[in-house]
């Protein structure tokens, strides 16, 4: 079937780096393809989307992948690496564990990976006291972040513009958490052209943003 007869409505799952950097373009992707299909979005952390795509509740997602399970396809989307940011405001004198520990740090939600490698490297590494601040949403810490109230690693897809304008340093710090893996994933039975287009549409449009 060609593309410009499909019709209905796309099931999209999507984390939220990728709402909060590529989303906008991958949208008008998929409307040049597929102008019948309308696009039921849903931005959430990657453990909810990927019980929903399970489940059937979503058709396809854009997520930290890949998923096991013997009827999902994964596409890859790439690798995405981190980076410690602050504000130019905070007083940070050097990069060693020390420093970094007499901030406050912003991080992911408590039940993402980010979060548990994350506190696992200070517990393991730092006896003092230090303030790990979590939030399941990325756009308030990274705000936090500008405004100094914290430092965090984040990926450079998404702060370079802030870096570029000054509105935030990096920091040298050594240990990073995991870089995140996307990958495009939706059920492929039945059989879907419409889903297998989107996923591969997904992977060319990540593919120019990295």
């Amino acid at each position: 079937m060609r593309s410009d007869q499909q019709a209905g409505v796309l099931r999209l799952g999507v984390a939220e780096l990728i709402a909060q950097t590529w989303l906008r373009d991958y949208l008008l992707d998929l409307r040049q393809v597929f102008p019948n299909v309308d696009v039921e979005l849903r931005v959430d952390l990657t453990i909810n989307l990927r019980e929903e795509l399970v489940s059937r509740s979503l058709d396809l997602c854009l997520l930290n992948g890949p998923i096991s399970n013997f009827n999902i396809t994964n596409i890859d989307l790439g690798s995405v690496p981190y980076l410690w940011v602050a504000s130019p405001k905070l007083p940070l004198a050097d990069s060693d564990i020390a420093t970094m520990a007499s901030h406050t740090i912003l991080t992911h939600a408590r039940n993402t990976r980010h979060f548990v490698e994350l506190s696992a490297h200070f517990r393991d590494g730092w006896e003092g006291p230090i303030r790990i601040v979590p939030s399941s949403s990325l756009a308030a810490s990274l705000q936090m972040t500008i405004d100094g109230l914290g430092i965090a690693p984040m990926s450079r897809t998404l702060v370079g513009r802030h870096l570029e304008a000054g509105e935030l340093v990096e920091v040298p710090y050594p240990w990073k958490p995991s870089a995140l893996i996307f990958t495009a994933s939706y059920a492929h039975t039945p059989a879907s052209f419409l889903l297998r287009r989107a996923a591969e549409l997904a992977g060319e449009r990540a593919a120019l943003h990295h």
